[in-house]
């Protein structure tokens, strides 16, 4: 029996994207795209386990992608962490269709708590993951920052003409 890593993906509010909430937006694309990849290169690489902070972004994005994964992966595991009971209520009706997908296809569920807190995603997930994703443009990333909080060096997704 192969022994299972977590890996925590987190990423900022779509709001801060240039694209906004445009999924059809070529760096959007290109950013789930690398996403993805990273995802199946960790899985090779011995992660079974990944945990999504359950936002309307790279949250959603990367729960949907392991959830396409998984399905022909046993072994393969989604965890949501949401951070409080009642998140999505203000979202619109595609989001929230999808977020509520999201969940009912994962593999555990992990609520924060019943109220909202400031920055309760980062605590439970970077507390028991062995390596990170984080989506954020490049150069805006404050990594020893992240490091800090996580207690995890993270593994930043940077996509367009800036390097990686």
């Amino acid at each position: 029996m192969e022994k299972g890593y977590r890996c925590a993906i987190i990423g900022q509010h779509p709001m801060r994207f240039p694209w906004g909430f445009d999924e059809e937006d070529t760096q959007c694309r290109q950013m789930k795209l690398e996403l993805a990849q990273c995802i199946m290169e960790l899985r090779q690489c011995g992660v079974t386990e990944f945990q999504v902070a359950c936002d309307p972004g790279v949250g959603l994005y990367a729960g949907e992608i392991v959830n396409i994964t998984k399905q022909n992966d046993e072994a393969m595991r989604l965890v949501c962490v949401t951070p409080f009971e009642e998140q999505a209520t203000k979202w619109t009706p595609q989001l929230r269709e999808r977020y509520f997908d999201m969940l009912a296809d994962c593999t555990d569920l992990s609520c924060v708590d019943y109220q909202e807190t400031p920055n309760a995603q980062l605590m439970p997930i970077g507390g028991s993951s062995s390596s990170l994703i984080c989506c954020w443009p490049y150069m805006t990333l404050n990594l020893p920052a992240v490091a800090q909080r996580t207690r995890l060096w993270p593994m930043p997704l940077r996509w367009g003409s800036q390097p990686c």
